[in-house]
């Protein structure tokens, strides 16, 4: 025999919901919002539990919910006698930090699977905008775990391919020089990640070990960065093509062929898109392999050369 509802101050919001106190927990219907004590709600599984949260942050969080109140609920299922939050959870660990008795809880159906369960979480801290890049990385080398390819999380995170491309090859570097990384006493964003990740190991080395003796910030390891670039454009500049002297200095040989071929390569920042044309010469199947070339190259290094 299911317990009798015992609610007080009941009263209708937008979207035909009911909003509720609560004195007594009980069953509650799917898409009502009620407050819930914060002892019977349970923090399940969240994306954003690959770093811990800040004392600092959280207490400014909760007080801000106990000045202005609560702006949004959080999203709770059935769990046995408790609810279990599905979308929430910094929320929930501010207001028992700041000694909030309940919160306002939309009770909802719980998730079908993992894979339900990190493309709404991500979504939800992704229009927050407070996610680490290393929590993003995170959960979408995840969802390829559970069988989701680039294109299927770029399309259900309204995210271009490109971005999700570039989070998984900085999610692998940075895991594999965690212990390097960390030296930096903050955390590079995927783009720093990225750009480290085209320097050699010394140079990586030397690029933080730079960073921190010049005071250890974004700012410094952004100079670092740049610097160390100029550096690498300077070394693997391509001398001038004299032809000429390259006539001279041939190796005077019978049925040597000269082909010459442009290559030119246009490129949209926009949508991080690269196209390579090749012109001139006879040789078609050199063209095209130097063509290749470029287009494998420029892929590796994050630009979408499909038309």
């Amino acid at each position: 025999m299911p317990k009798k509802t015992d609610f007080t101050n009941k009263k209708k919001i937008s979207y035909g919901i009911t909003e509720t106190k609560v004195i007594n927990m009980q069953d509650f219907k799917t898409d009502s919002i009620v407050e819930i004590p914060v002892e019977l709600l349970t923090k399940a599984k969240n994306i954003r539990d690959v770093l811990t949260d800040g004392d600092q942050e959280l207490e400014e969080l909760g007080a801000s919910m106990k000045e202005y109140g609560q702006l949004q609920p959080i999203v709770v299922a059935k769990d046995g006698d408790r609810y279990k939050i599905l979308v929430g959870s910094r929320r929930f660990k501010a207001a028992i930090k700041a000694g909030i008795p309940t919160l306002r809880c939309v009770i909802a159906d719980d998730f079908e699977d993992e894979r339900e369960r990190i493309l709404k979480q991500a979504i939800e801290n992704e229009q927050r905008k407070d996610m680490t890049p290393a929590e993003r990385e995170n959960y979408i080398a995840r969802l390829t775990e559970l069988g989701m390819n680039q294109t299927q999380i770029a399309n259900a995170l309204h995210k271009s391919r490109i971005w999700i491309n570039l989070a998984l090859k900085a999610k692998d570097f940075r895991k594999e020089n965690e212990e390097e990384i960390s030296k930096l006493g903050f955390e590079p964003s995927t783009r720093d990640i990225l750009e480290l990740q085209k320097l050699t190991d010394d140079g990586l080395k030397e690029a933080i070990k730079e960073t921190v003796e010049a005071g250890g910030t974004k700012e410094e390891l952004h100079k670092t960065l740049a610097k160390k670039t100029k550096e690498n454009e300077e070394k693997e500049k391509i001398p001038t093509f004299n032809e000429d002297k390259a006539e001279e200095e041939a190796p005077k040989e019978k049925n040597i062929r000269k082909v010459k071929i442009s290559v030119s390569v246009t490129f949209s920042e926009d949508d991080m898109k690269a196209e390579v044309s090749t012109e001139g010469g006879s040789d078609k199947s050199l063209s095209d392999a130097i063509k290749e070339a470029c287009n494998q190259y420029l892929t590796e290094n994050g630009w979408r050369t499909d038309k």
